[in-house]
């Protein structure tokens, strides 16, 4: 039994097991859908081989999420499977182990997990973050056009776009970062909505000639997708994003589509507040997946510019260490310290009401000045 990195040629075994194991009939393969997890040039995928075969797989991304001028150093996991004949041995628990010693190694300071099953939260990780979801039907759909202004243009994205794109991606405030390439290839893949059995479009809202808006939707593409048409991806002006959700729905004949919107962006606030003006459905819903914090104090180093301008004395005298006790950390605040337990620290960072049952009230106040970090939805592009 060996447990290693895949390189070159390991990668095709990769794709056969994935495909056997989660490829449904008519749907493309997992290396389309997902092609960064199965190549060396952009994956650090990990794999057990008994038997000189590919026995167990994890797909490993890397990537780096901005929020506002801190980088966080992130990787993210997916296409977890094991064979059959290999089932029930605790092979893709020794691969986590690996895998999560390679992002220690790596400075990462975290790991996003597109999964919620009990191999993942043994190994610490835990649901995170609070956004809302909204439904908008036709009839919010038609309000929305009746108010559409004159100057405003709706239409698909041509690749002459792809700037502007880009830079209505770097405007937000928290998000994936992505380079102009990696816009381009990720619109083209768009791994979310083909692996569901979708479709999808991209649209740009446009006034006086320059772009203001876009919108990446996935639709449905075959009988087999059971989900509502979704927005994978979003940006620009509040305005411009709800005319183009409304003209998707009218464009393509559609009931309802859903987006995600962040609680912390200011321009989702406003973007919400103006589908809730025509009555839009809305539920309150986690980060998709789940997160393990791999090192609490690399993290606050990776963030500190965010945290330093929510509150700078407060954060000269944070600290954050793991205690000696497996699953346990330290948290130290301006002469207050605690010892919580890792889905406590998730909580802390994440939620906007944090589960600390047992930090005293002022020690939590002064954590309160800080948290939580705002984080990008994790289901849209850059989904693994």
């Amino acid at each position: 039994m060996e447990i290693r990195l895949l390189k070159g040629h390991d990668f095709n075994e990769a794709v056969r097991l994935a495909d056997w194991v989660f490829k449904r009939d008519g749907r493309i393969s997992l290396e389309t859908a997902f092609p960064h997890i199965y190549t060396d040039a952009t994956s650090h995928s990990y794999g057990l081989f008994a038997d000189n075969r590919l026995a167990s797989f994890i797909g490993f991304v890397p990537s780096v999420v901005t929020i506002g001028a801190a980088r966080l150093n992130v990787y993210s996991v997916g296409s977890v499977c094991t064979h059959p004949d290999y089932a029930g041995r605790g092979y893709a628990g020794e691969v986590l182990k690996h895998v999560i010693r390679h992002a220690e190694q790596a400075g990462a300071s975290l790991i996003l997990v597109s999964g919620h099953r009990q191999l993942y939260t043994r190994a610490g990780c835990y649901p995170f973050g609070a956004f809302t979801q909204y439904r908008i039907g036709k009839e919010v759909a038609a309000a929305i056009m009746a108010e559409r202004a004159k100057d405003v243009h709706l239409r698909p994205m041509i690749e002459t776009d792809l700037f502007d794109l880009n830079r209505l991606f770097a405007d937000r405030t928290t998000r994936f970062e992505r380079s102009v390439w990696d816009a381009a290839f990720l619109i083209k893949t768009v791994p979310i909505a083909k692996s569901r059995g979708y479709t999808h479009q991209v649209y740009l809202a446009e006034r006086q000639g320059k772009v203001e808006a876009f919108v990446v939707v996935a639709i449905p593409g075959s009988p087999e997708a059971t989900h509502h048409p979704f927005v994978v991806e979003y940006g620009g002006s509040p305005e411009g994003c709800a005319q183009l959700f409304a003209h998707v729905i009218s464009e393509h004949g559609l009931d309802a589509i859903k987006v995600v919107l962040s609680i912390h962006e200011k321009e989702d606030r406003e973007l919400g507040a103006k589908l809730e003006k025509y009555g839009t459905e809305r539920i309150e819903l986690r980060n998709s997946g789940t997160v393990r914090i791999v090192d609490p104090g690399r993290l606050i180093e990776q963030a500190a510019s965010c945290l330093r301008d929510k509150h700078e004395f407060t954060f000269g005298s944070l600290r954050m260490e793991r205690a000696s006790e497996l699953g346990y950390v330290i948290v130290a605040c301006e002469g207050h310290q605690a010892t919580i337990t890792d889905s406590q620290l998730v909580s802390l960072l994440f939620d906007e009401i944090p589960q600390l049952p047992d930090v005293d009230h002022i020690l939590a106040a002064d954590l309160k000045r800080l948290f939580p970090l705002p984080f990008p939805y994790v289901s849209g592009l850059n989904y693994i």
